[in-house]
């Protein structure tokens, strides 16, 4: 008999000082955890909800700060072959165009519209086709007064020079702006490099 209420005793005790601790301590423990996912998950939704600019205006005015985003977006996009192949064909379509869902993803990460970052390009297509007709009659210039004395110029020679100087100078002045020049000549080679035609 004595041995019985001895193990109640025990028992007991051992609730008392045991179970009803350990009972409040997972509790506890619960109550922190649920409190913690609770934080978190409201971050994430607040991170989500955060506003993201994004360059949406469809305009062909030139902005050298936006045109040269507009690059730094092409040479993040060429580190992932793939995308490059879908920019690439993307690019070279009509305006407006079907964007591909991962590209225009990628382009909204950077800031973009994938309409808004279309006519840009085009916009630079025009730019270094104007560039090259410049370059052409540069080249031409070049060709015909090479290894000549300004002195020895024929009536001929000089007429011409000044001809095809005056036809760059009315490029500039009509289609190729000055500011929009200096860009397309210090980036034409990553312009050229979207051109179906000169990959």
């Amino acid at each position: 008999m004595a041995k019985i209420n001895r193990r109640k005793k025990v028992l007991k005790v051992f609730k008392r000082k045991y179970t009803k601790p350990l009972f409040y301590a997972c509790l506890a423990s619960l109550f922190i955890y649920l409190l913690i996912g609770n934080i978190v998950s409201q971050k994430k939704l607040s991170d989500f909800d955060k506003p993201h600019f994004v360059i949406s205006r469809i305009s062909k005015d030139f902005d050298r700060v936006e045109y040269m985003h507009l690059l730094l977006t092409i040479q993040e996009i060429r580190k992932n072959k793939e995308l490059t192949e879908k920019m690439i064909y993307f690019v070279n379509g009509p305006f407006p165009a079907y964007c591909p869902k991962d590209l225009r993803k990628e382009l909204y990460v950077m800031n973009w519209d994938s309409q808004a970052f279309l006519i840009r390009v085009k916009k630079m297509f025009e730019m270094h086709q104007v560039f090259e007709q410049i370059s052409r009659k540069n080249e031409a210039i070049k060709y015909i007064s090479a290894g000549m004395p300004k002195k020895s110029y024929s009536y001929e020679m000089n007429t011409q020079i000044k001809m095809l100087k005056t036809e760059i100078n009315e490029l500039v002045k009509s289609k190729l702006p000055n500011d929009e020049f200096e860009f397309i000549k210090e980036y034409d080679s990553i312009v050229a490099s979207l051109l179906v035609n000169e990959l």
